[in-house]
């Protein structure tokens, strides 16, 4: 999901951020976007409590403690694994494919790069037009330093994807249990039994 600018920078003798631009124009840059990391995390956040209710109740409906248990202090990325392996089970019980599964597990990964990236972001290096420094590649060319353009706007696309990634999950949810209830509905499969033999 490459929704956002990026520039790089050779590392030099330290590690610095040094654009040459006005403080003033950065320091307005800056605060036209910190409401908006706010909003990202607590998009995310709520999407990472619906995997987490979504896994405990494919693990057992009748309580949470099961997969509490399980997901306890897991991170968010082996969640969404082990939600798509518990998903791929629950298919095989609808028998048939759920169409909004479709692109998911990769969607819910790439939100969550995408939250990283502004969570661990080095704010207070941002320049005049909203780069930031976010991380350090290490390669065997060399060092390089990479800078995310982190704006009110493109801090919107960030939200956006998150919330586009949770209604697609909230239609999944809503699709599997009406597959599952109907499965539940269902008359039970007979085997037509064969006529009994007359005696000779």
């Amino acid at each position: 999901m490459d929704i956002l600018k990026k520039r790089f920078a050779d590392f030099q003798q330290y590690l610095g951020h040094d654009f040459g631009d006005d403080d003033d124009v950065e320091g307005a840059v800056l605060f036209e976007t910190l409401p908006l990391i706010g909003m990202v995390v607590l998009l995310f956040n709520a999407l990472e409590k619906s995997i987490d209710s979504a896994i405990c109740e494919a693990i057992n409906d009748r309580t949470d403690s099961v997969g509490l248990l399980v997901i306890h202090g897991m991170p968010y990325g082996q969640k969404v694994d082990v939600y798509e392996r518990l998903c791929e089970d629950l298919h095989a019980t609808v028998e048939g494919p759920v169409p909004s599964f479709q692109g998911l597990i990769a969607r819910l990964k790439a939100v969550s790069v995408l939250r990283n990236l502004v969570v661990h972001a080095d704010w207070l290096s941002s320049d005049a037009k909203g780069y930031t420094y976010t991380r350090l590649h290490i390669k065997r060319g060399g060092m390089r330093q990479e800078y995310v353009q982190l704006t009110p706007d493109s801090m919107g696309k960030v939200a956006a994807a998150i919330q586009g990634a949770s209604a697609q999950f909230d239609a999944y949810l809503d699709e599997l249990g009406e597959l599952l209830r109907d499965k539940r509905h269902d008359p039970p499969k007979v085997d037509a039994a064969e006529p009994p033999s007359l005696p000779a």
